[in-house]
C-alpha cells in the first residue's frame, strides 16, 4: 500500500479531563482535547512553526512538529550512534511505562473508593486511557528489544519514526488533560468558597463542606498526575532526539486524522502486503527445509500458523481503525450539540445570568465535550498511523 501522508490540519488545542461529578466520560488515550481559539478568555498555544529541529539546534528555540519527526529522527545522534539509542530509547520507555503503570493503579483506586457514585465512572474512564497508551508504548518496547543489528537503515528509522509519533501523541493527549484538569479544579475551587460562605451563613452543613473539599482536591490531584505524564513523555520524546535544552523547545499539537485517506484503505490488498513484510512471517519462511517428510511438515505448520496469526492480528488492527473512525465521527455530533449549549451559556453569562462558580462550570462542560471530540480525533490518528506502519511491516 501506498503510504499516504494522513494529516494535513493543524489546529490550536485546548482541553479538560473529567470534571467531578460529570457523568459523562469518554475512555481515550490519556487525552482530552482543544478549546477553540477565541471561545474562551485564555491564552491559547500558539501555531506551531513549519520548520526542522535537529540535536545541533538546542541552543536556540526548536519546534518539533508531526510531519518533521522523520526528519529529526534522520538527523538525531540516536540513530548514527545504534547501540547508544536502542540503550536510552528501552530505558525512556520502561521508566514511562512504570510511570503510568503507576498511574492506572491510582486510578483504579480512586475508582474503588468512590464505587457506586458519579466519580467512579471518572477514575475508571481515566484508568483506561492511560492503559491504552500503556499499550501503545509496550509495543514500541517490544519492538525495540526484537531489533536486531542486521534490520536496515530504512526500517530503523522507521521504527524510530513510529515510536516518537507514540511518544508526541501521548505528550500532546496528557498535557490537555492536565490543562483541562486544571480548569476543572478551578471551577471545584470556587464551588468549595461558596459553600464555605453558605457553612457561614448557615444555609450549608458541614458535611457539603467537606464534601467540596474533596472534589477539589481531586480534581487537584488529577491535574498534578497529568502534568507529571506529559512531562515524562516529552522527556521521553526529547531524549529519542538527544535533545537536553528542554526549556527551548515547543512541541506542537497532532494533526486531525485524514478521513479521505482512511476511507480509502484497501483491506484486501494491505493484509496481503502486511503479511509479506511481517518479521515473524519472514523468518518463518526462511527457516529453511526439513532432512526428512515429518520435519518439513512441522517447518510448514510453523509457517502457516505465523501466517494465520499475522492475518488475525492485521484483521483486529483493521476493524480498531474503524471501530475509532465511527466514535469519531460521533464525536463531532456531539460536539455540535455542546456549541449550541455553549453559546447560550455565553449570552447567559454577558447578560450577568451567571455567578463565578456556574460560568466556571459551564467552561467546564464545553470544554469536556470540546475534549471528547479531540480525544476521538487523537485516537483515530493513532490507529491510522498502526494500520500504516503494519501494513510497512514497522508495527
Amino acid at each position: 500500500m501506498k503510504r499516504k501522508n494522513p494529516f494535513s490540519v493543524s489546529f490550536v488545542r485546548r482541553e479538560r479531563p473529567a470534571a467531578a461529578g460529570a457523568a459523562r466520560r469518554k475512555a481515550g488515550r490519556v487525552l482530552t482535547a482543544l478549546l477553540a481559539a477565541g471561545c474562551l478568555s485564555m491564552t491559547a498555544i500558539p501555531a506551531w512553526a513549519d520548520e526542522t529541529a535537529t540535536a545541533s539546534d538546542a541552543a536556540t528555540a526548536i519546534v518539533i512538529e508531526y510531519e518533521n519527526l522523520g526528519q529529526l529522527v534522520l538527523n538525531s545522534q540516536n540513530l548514527k550512534d545504534a547501540t547508544d539509542s536502542y540503550t536510552t530509547n528501552k530505558s525512556n520507555y520502561e521508566t514511562l511505562i512504570s510511570q503510568l503503570e503507576d498511574e492506572r493503579d491510582y486510578m483504579r483506586l480512586l475508582a474503588d473508593k468512590y464505587e457506586d457514585t458519579e466519580d467512579e465512572a471518572e477514575y475508571k474512564s481515566s484508568a483506561n486511557a492511560i492503559t491504552n497508551t500503556l499499550t501503545q508504548l509496550r509495543k514500541r518496547l517490544a519492538l525495540l528489544n526484537r531489533r536486531a543489528s542486521s534490520v536496515s537503515t530504512e526500517k530503523t528509522i522507521d521504527s524510530y519514526t513510529q515510536a516518537a509519533q507514540t511518544l508526541m501523541i501521548a505528550y500532546n493527549q496528557a498535557l490537555l488533560n492536565a490543562e483541562a484538569a486544571e480548569k476543572s479544579a478551578e471551577a471545584a475551587e470556587a464551588s468549595y468558597n461558596a459553600m464555605l460562605n453558605k457553612q457561614l451563613a448557615g444555609t450549608a452543613t458541614a458535611a457539603q463542606v467537606l464534601e467540596a473539599a474533596d472534589t477539589m482536591q481531586q480534581q487537584k490531584n488529577m491535574a498534578s498526575s497529568y502534568r507529571q505524564q506529559a512531562a515524562s513523555a516529552r522527556f521521553a520524546l526529547l531524549s529519542q532526539f538527544d535533545i537536553t535544552a528542554s526549556d527551548s523547545v515547543t512541541i506542537g499539537p497532532v494533526p486531525a486524522p485524514d478521513l479521505d485517506a482512511i476511507a480509502a484503505a484497501d483491506f484486501t490488498a494491505d493484509v496481503e502486503i502486511a503479511i509479506n513484510n511481517n518479521s515473524s512471517v519472514q523468518s518463518a519462511r526462511k527457516s529453511g527445509t526439513g532432512d526428512t517428510y515429518a520435519q518439513e511438515a512441522l517447518l510448514d505448520e510453523a509457517e502457516a500458523q505465523t501466517e494465520a496469526s499475522a492475518r488475525s492480528s492485521f484483521l483486529e488492527l483493521y476493524q480498531q481503525l474503524q471501530s475509532a473512525k465511527l466514535t469519531y465521527e460521533a464525536s463531532l455530533d456531539a460536539y455540535e450539540s455542546a456549541e449550541i449549549t455553549w453559546r447560550s451559556a455565553q449570552l447567559k453569562q454577558q447578560a450577568g445570568m451567571y455567578d463565578n462558580t456556574s460560568w466556571l462550570e459551564a467552561q467546564a462542560d464545553y470544554l469536556q465535550a470540546l475534549a471528547d471530540k479531540e480525544s476521538a480525533s487523537m485516537d483515530l490518528v493513532q490507529q491510522w498511523e498502526d494500520y500504516c506502519w503494519t501494513v510497512k511491516g514497522v508495527g
